[in-house]
């Protein structure tokens, strides 16, 4: 559809796009399909059972009502999608090129889209490290990027990838959370002085915020313990 005049047309009227911000080339459908893909992935992390403005003014539960990530006051009249152009969600709580430039430098973490029957993205596996040093490129070209600085292994090279010596910790995860898969446990247990503590419906840092009202009742025990 991106690829004809008319097709770009009628992408530029669904979405309400703004004029700065509407479909004017084949590539074009780079950024309104990033665009796209920020509502559901940002939607996952957040999911919490309170209103809360983390990257958007989102409501409780918002993946149950997703159509509400870009217009949740209804007074939105068009969009702006092209991040030349329009200011980033990811804005609201710092620069995001701070998070690009550590990604880009020393906390790479692999990842990609399987595509479809697993997924609605884009098929982008199997992972390719040479193509996301040419995309940091793209971002960080013009302050001297350049391949000697990419480094994937940083972190493990400096600070180790295991440590069977660790006590006295309590982690806790939430099911909820896209980046649950990153924890120590994905089902509650002891083991020594380690403790896991698993939220069923705990998106991502629900346990590191501040106590709410409406905190659901496994949030409410777990921060007593």
């Amino acid at each position: 559809m991106f690829l004809i005049a008319r097709g770009r047309s009628y992408l530029n009227e669904l979405f309400h796009l703004e004029d700065k911000s509407r479909l004017a080339s084949e590539d074009d459908y780079k950024f309104l399909s990033d665009y796209i893909k920020e509502v559901f992935e940002t939607m996952a992390l957040v999911n919490y059972p309170y209103p809360a403005e983390f990257f958007s003014l989102l409501p409780a539960w918002p993946v149950k009502v997703v159509n509400l990530y870009y217009n949740y006051t209804g007074t939105t009249k068009s969009l702006c999608a092209n991040p030349s152009f329009c200011p980033s969600a990811e804005a609201s709580i710092g620069d995001p090129r701070v998070w690009t430039w550590r990604y880009c430098t020393e906390m790479l973490m692999p990842q990609c889209s399987s595509g479809w029957p697993n997924d609605f993205y884009w098929k982008t596996c199997p992972f390719n490290v040479e193509r996301e040093v040419e995309e940091c490129k793209t971002w960080f070209d013009k302050i001297g990027f350049d391949r000697s600085m990419f480094r994937p292994r940083w972190i493990t090279q400096n600070f180790g990838s295991e440590f069977p010596s660790a006590s006295n910790i309590v982690f806790s995860n939430g099911y909820l959370d896209p980046w649950s898969c990153g924890g120590w446990s994905l089902t509650p247990k002891i083991e020594g002085s380690l403790v896991s503590i698993i939220l069923q419906n705990g998106a991502h840092h629900y346990d590191l915020r501040g106590a709410h009202s409406n905190d659901t009742d496994e949030m409410i025990i777990m921060s007593l313990l």
